[in-house]
């Protein structure tokens, strides 16, 4: 049992699309001497993620049989030949819990969990204050929260229309400046209107998630704008849920928030470009595929009429 200032760190998931202020709240996060995050900018390495999956592969019951399988694990001396899967046989009887006993990923994940919150703290100065870790997070609606060890939730919410055109300029940015190329579409999606599709299905689940969310009042969701526009609001906000104190004022004076990873001239540029940004086939695209989400979620939605013989759009998934 550990208790005390050594107790673990509690993860705080930062949920997110892409695009939409997930490195600029790390940074809020990171200013807080309660909160451990995972550095450098841009803040992607993930440890609470890694740990978590890891120590679930001693109990997947199922795996990949064309790439993982007993061969796998003839000699220890295979471990250059590619990545760890599940143990690959079940029955798993030597890993079995006694009545009462966690089961091995639980065991090993816990203490791998306090270990690292153990590191963490080591690495500062004053470090009886620090109480959790922080990393961004991608599709949490998918997965159950209670499979989880007690983590906090924060939710980050962008017009999907700024963000499909953010993206668009940060990709060219990023071209421009010769940086090595990255691309957030899954490989399969080849063409545009594939990774478009791909873009609404996805959006059109995260928002009605978000919605519900904003219903129930589960977790707090920042809208991008006020964290753009009105970071002290969102830090004392943040700041009553937590318990923990944050600096608003030297994340607005860190010159790397305000040039390298931004594709608009202004916050205030950044909020609405899809206005000036997107081709009209595209916003009555928006318009016909995620128009309700949007105005459930209080995004402005200006009709169109539409072109004179084109038929309406009836997207996979949406409501009727």
């Amino acid at each position: 049992m550990i208790s005390g200032r050594d107790e673990a760190l509690v993860p705080i998931l930062l949920d997110y699309f892409t695009r939409d202020g997930s490195t600029l709240m790390m940074r809020l996060l990171a200013t807080s001497p309660q909160i451990v995050v995972g550095e450098p900018y841009p803040f992607e390495r993930k440890y609470f993620a890694y740990l978590f999956r890891w120590a679930r592969l001693l109990d997947r019951p199922e795996w990949p049989n064309h790439a993982w399988n007993r061969r796998s694990l003839g000699s220890i001396a295979q471990e250059d030949r590619g990545l760890l899967g599940p143990p690959p046989w079940v029955p798993r009887p030597l890993f079995e819990p006694a009545a009462g006993e966690a089961s091995m990923s639980q065991y090993c994940f816990d203490v791998a969990w306090a270990e690292f919150s153990r590191r963490a703290r080591a690495h500062h100065a004053d470090r009886s204050e620090l109480r959790y870790y922080a990393e961004k997070h991608m599709d949490t609606r998918r997965i159950d929260l209670s499979e989880l060890p007690p983590v906090k939730l924060i939710v980050l919410l962008r017009d999907p229309r700024d963000t499909f055109v953010s993206i668009k300029a940060f990709d060219r940015k990023r071209r421009e400046e010769r940086q090595r190329e990255r691309t957030m579409w899954p490989s399969d999606a080849k063409s545009q209107e594939q990774r478009l599709g791909w873009f609404m299905d996805r959006q059109r689940e995260r928002m009605r998630w978000i919605r519900g969310l904003l219903e129930s009042g589960e977790a707090p969701v920042v809208r991008y704008e006020d964290l753009v526009l009105d970071l002290a609001g969102v830090s004392e906000r943040l700041e009553s849920w937590l318990g923990i104190e944050l600096d608003a004022g030297v994340v607005a004076n860190d010159r790397r928030m305000r040039t390298k990873h931004v594709s608009a001239n202004s916050p205030e540029a950044s909020i609405g470009r899809w206005r000036k940004e997107l081709p009209r086939t595209l916003i009555r695209r928006f318009n016909d595929e995620l128009g309700e989400e949007l105005t459930d979620l209080g995004f402005d939605v200006p009709p169109l009429p539409r072109e004179e013989g084109a038929p309406a759009r009836a997207p996979a998934g949406a409501k009727r």
